[in-house]
Parts: C-alpha cells; structure tokens; sequence
C-alpha cells in the first residue's frame, strides 16, 4: 500500500493494489495531547487488466515479457502470474510458460529466425505481440 502526504485541502490518498477490507488509524496529535478515530474501508475488485511489453524486440538469444500498467503509467508491475504462449509462422506452439516475480522469460537461441506471434496474459485476457527473432 502506498500513500500520498496531504493535500491542500486536508485529504489523504491511499493506492491498493486489490480488493478487500481494512481501516485507517488516524490519530490527531497538539500541544493539548491526542483524540483518534478508526475508519473502516472497503475496497471493490476493479475490472484491471495489465498490457504486457516485450524487449529486447527483436532478439538473439533471450526475451522478456514484463506486465505494465494501462497507459497513461506504463511502468512496470508485479502482476499475478499470467501465461506466455509462443507460435511459429505455421502456427505451431513453440514455447509456453508462465512468468515468475513479475516477468516471463522467452527462449528463443532454438528457434530459427523469423516472425512469432506471442500470446500473453491470464485466463481468456490474452494480449497479443508479434516477436521477432533474428539469426
């Protein structure tokens, strides 16, 4: 959880990266002593879909795909696990995995050069890129 110091107007931004429930402690300090107060907070599951970037693109070797934040942030985010699928020109799997912390690694030193179609993301929100894998 993340927060944002006080605004002009006395107002105090809280940024969650999920849903559930949870309360803010806020404790009001002068020379007079202290008073706080509990406030209870619901936070809803929105309907969030990250994008995915791949780099280096075109590769050699190696490529990663990294879940990002919609525009206009696009900054890379730990995201919840999604899957990688990757097609040859003919449309044959070539590679699937899923990524790890954040990131999925694509192994391409196999693969003959051309153009490959990767899919990427969780359950039925596939993104989808063109990679190109150069000799």
């Amino acid at each position: 959880m993340r927060h944002k110091p006080l605004s002009r107007d006395g107002s105090f931004a809280v940024l969650t990266y999920g849903a559930g429930y949870g309360e803010i402690r806020i404790t009001a300090t002068n020379a007079c002593g202290s008073t706080g107060s509990t406030l209870p907070v619901t936070v809803t599951q929105c309907d969030y879909s990250p994008s995915y970037t791949v780099y280096p693109n075109p590769a050699r070797d190696e490529a990663t795909v990294v879940a990002t934040e919609p525009a206009p942030a696009a900054r890379a985010i730990t995201a919840p696990g999604f899957d990688v699928v990757l097609y040859n020109e003919q449309g044959r799997r070539v590679y699937q995995g899923r990524s790890q912390h954040g990131q999925a690694k694509l192994p391409l030193r196999e693969l003959p050069a051309g153009l490959y179609q990767l899919h990427a993301g969780q359950g039925n929100r596939q993104e989808r890129h063109t990679v190109q894998v150069r000799p």
